[in-house]
């Protein structure tokens, strides 16, 4: 059995990803409640909560201070709480460990 040879070619640059995904993620989050108005999972036929209200949500989300200054269900759709928030609330950290993980690697 050989030995893998470490070459810049056989690095794993899957790390790299992480923060592009989170940011599409992000976006992604920014999208689903910006829209949720027209979008499905909305019995109430709530509207967008306000521009800087959704972006104080997406940022605190980004940053994973997770600072909410909604009242979950009746500014948001049940598509904004699963999708945008549920995820934001996973993807977030996992991130963060990838993160923590290069820096130690």
């Amino acid at each position: 059995m050989t030995a893998r040879r470490h070459t810049e070619e056989s690095e794993d640059h899957g790390i790299d990803l992480a923060p592009m995904l989170d940011f599409v993620v992000n976006l992604l989050i920014f999208f689903i409640i910006t829209n949720q108005g027209w979008l499905p999972l909305n019995p109430t036929n709530l509207g967008a909560p306000t521009w800087d209200t959704t972006l104080h949500t997406t940022i605190s989300f980004i940053t994973n201070t997770n600072q909410q200054h909604y009242s979950g269900q009746a500014q948001l759709s049940y598509l904004g709480q699963l999708a945008a928030v549920v995820t934001a609330q996973v993807v977030t950290p996992a991130v963060g460990l990838a993160a923590m993980l290069a820096a130690l690697r």
